[in-house]
């Protein structure tokens, strides 16, 4: 930025957002007494907050973001009386938040995300009456959040996720902040309960506390907020380990908009109620793994016809996959792992052609793989390892190229050779085919995986000799092939890999 800009002393607004520009920020800039407008964000701009911009008092919107800025925020800005936005996301700003801040009267957004400010929360924000944006984000402030900032009537948007901040959430909160839209508070040491006046905030969008120690009951009276898009209240200590900790599913019928569920890795027990079969057909995300919710999967699922993604691991879940599953026709990634599922894999699986991860490990599934699992084209991953699968890996799942995470087959009983289809999983990054009952040659083919880092053949009965197509495997970290029936000498080119 030239120095000369300090010479267009009728400038009211800079605008260099999205380039490549880069270096300090001139001094001269503090001569630019009518600007009002200082746009800067998305450049590589560096150096420190330039003081000289504390000069130009009449300016309205600061946004530095999205650059290289470093140091601390000057106090001095508490003297831009006219300060309506601050933005300075995205920068490697330290030291504290200035609590002169809170003498902006007008200020409408302060927006200090993923910068790495430390110490406490300025009380003296909670005097901004005029304040409607927090964001806080990502930073390494610790304390408690002002309660002056829980009495701010003006607040839509309040955002202190990722940081060390504790506590307990005020308990008026829905009735203090009534036009609260968005209250993120994720990934912090809060703690207590959920207040049940959130439910007086009639336009919340978007909730969420995850990974946090909250504990106690989710209130019952969330299905008043129609608006609800988001609710996210996984890694906490909610719920006892009782038959009715989810009961709080059942007036969230109410909540025609919502559009993600997540309440995993917490205490809830009992079985999941029918009733989230009649939530809303916006839902496209449900996550509950990490409970002690047992019982069946419900059938009900089918009716949340968007659904995407629907995490159901590491719980206590019996009985068998439910055949209806194959009528999801969005959904793109089903873990059911680390429960007590029995039967076999139903063959509508295969009906679900946008799956990308297929989980089902550490169950009790029996019966053969589903040859329809060969139609699930954009798979990335298939993990169906430590099960009581038998019979022949189909060649239509061998041949599913879109495989790069892995496929995850070990700890069955499947038998038979290895086809030399598994050559098409050329993008294939680990193969897990271990303690199976597995024989014949390993297929050369292998060698055309190229990308392959870890191959396990462990535990099998593979006989014959190393194929000479592995020394293309260059790639490779581990390999494994003990405990089979291979005979001739290890090959030279391992040594080489």
């Amino acid at each position: 930025m030239s120095a000369h800009i300090g010479n267009l002393t009728f400038l009211k607004a800079i605008y260099l957002e999205n380039n490549f520009f880069h270096g300090a920020i001139t001094p001269e800039v503090g001569r630019l007494f009518r600007l009002q407008h200082f746009s800067l964000h998305t450049n590589s701009f560096q150096g420190e907050f330039p003081a000289n911009l504390t000069h130009c008092l009449d300016i309205r919107v600061i946004n530095m973001s999205e650059n290289n800025f470093v140091g601390k925020i000057p106090s001095e800005l508490g003297s831009l009386s006219n300060l309506l936005e601050l933005d300075l996301t995205f920068n490697h700003f330290s030291g504290n938040i200035p609590p002169s801040l809170g003498n902006l009267s007008y200020l409408q957004k302060i927006l200090l995300r993923r910068n790495s400010l430390e110490g406490s929360i300025p009380s003296e924000l909670g005097q901004l009456s005029n304040l409607e944006y927090l964001q806080l984000s990502s930073n390494n402030l610790s304390g408690l959040v002002p309660t002056s900032l829980y009495n701010n009537s003006s607040m839509i948007y309040f955002v202190v996720t990722n940081n060390q901040l504790h506590g307990s959430l005020s308990p008026n909160l829905g009735l203090s902040l009534p036009k609260l839209q968005i209250f993120l508070f994720a990934v912090n040491n809060f703690s207590g309960p959920i207040p049940s006046s959130l439910a007086n905030a009639s336009g919340f969008v978007h909730f969420d506390i995850t990974k946090n120690s909250f504990t106690g009951s989710v209130p019952m009276n969330l299905g008043n907020l129609g608006d609800l898009e988001k609710l996210n209240i996984g890694g906490n200590e909610l719920g006892s380990n009782k038959t009715d900790d989810l009961s709080f599913l059942d007036p969230l019928t109410n909540c025609s908009n919502l559009m993600v569920l997540n309440f995993h890795r917490n205490l809830f027990g009992g079985v999941v109620p029918n009733s989230i079969g009649n939530m809303s057909t916006k839902l496209i995300s449900i996550s509950m793994q990490g409970n002690y919710t047992y019982g069946s999967i419900p059938q009900v699922f089918v009716n949340l016809i968007s659904l995407e993604d629907l995490a159901l691991n590491e719980n206590m879940f019996t009985g068998s996959i439910p055949e209806s599953i194959g009528r999801l026709s969005n959904l793109q990634q089903l873990s059911i792992y680390t429960n007590s599922i029995s039967g076999q894999i139903p063959s509508s699986i295969g009906n679900l052609s946008l799956f990308i991860i297929l989980e089902f490990e550490d169950n009790m599934l029996e019966g053969s793989i589903p040859v329809s699992l060969g139609y699930c084209k954009n798979s990335l991953k298939l993990d169906l390892s430590s099960n009581h699968l038998t019979g022949a890996i189909p060649d239509q799942v061998l041949a599913l190229s879109s495989i790069t995470l892995g496929l995850f087959l070990g700890d069955n009983r499947l038998t038979g050779p290895l086809s030399p289809q598994v050559g098409n999983l050329k993008n294939i990054g680990r193969l897990d085919l271990s303690n199976n009952k597995l024989s014949g040659e390993i297929p050369s083919t292998l060698g055309n995986c190229l990308v392959l880092e870890f191959l396990s053949l462990k535990g099998n009965f593979f006989e014959g000799t190393v194929p000479p197509s592995f020394k293309q495997l260059r790639g490779l970290q581990v390999l494994d092939l003990s405990r089979n029936n291979l005979s001739g000498q290890i090959p030279s080119f391992i040594g080489e890999l």
